[in-house]
């Protein structure tokens, strides 16, 4: 059987780039060629945890279907919480002793 054009250009990769300045996405077939995107807009300021999601949701939804996701971070994530992420704040899920709570003592957890 030969495959019928969106079957050839199947798994599409939403890609995330999380960057301090700007937030970036994009659908990439699967030789890693941009077929939709770069859509990007700027990192909120202050940065909170779910302003970056809002913000990555909407990017997402502007690019359409894709079947996985990767994300470009900067940043440590263990166990599901964001140790460090330096380029979006320096409060931002930095470590103090434990690896899940931050200096001021919340836990940004990663939905990843």
């Amino acid at each position: 059987m030969i495959p019928t054009q969106s079957q050839a250009q199947t798994p599409l990769t939403l890609t995330f780039d999380i960057g301090g300045s700007h937030l970036k996405a994009g659908i990439l077939s699967p030789a890693g060629v941009m077929l939709k995107g770069p859509n990007k807009v700027n990192t909120p300021r202050p940065t909170k945890p779910e302003d970056v999601v809002e913000a990555l949701v909407q990017l997402a939804a502007a690019l359409g279907p894709h079947d996985r996701i990767t994300i470009g971070f900067p940043g440590v994530v263990r166990a599901d919480y964001v140790v460090t992420a330096p380029n979006l704040a320096p409060s931002y899920g930095m470590a103090s002793s434990s690896p899940r709570s931050s200096t001021n003592g919340s836990r940004s957890r990663c939905a990843c």
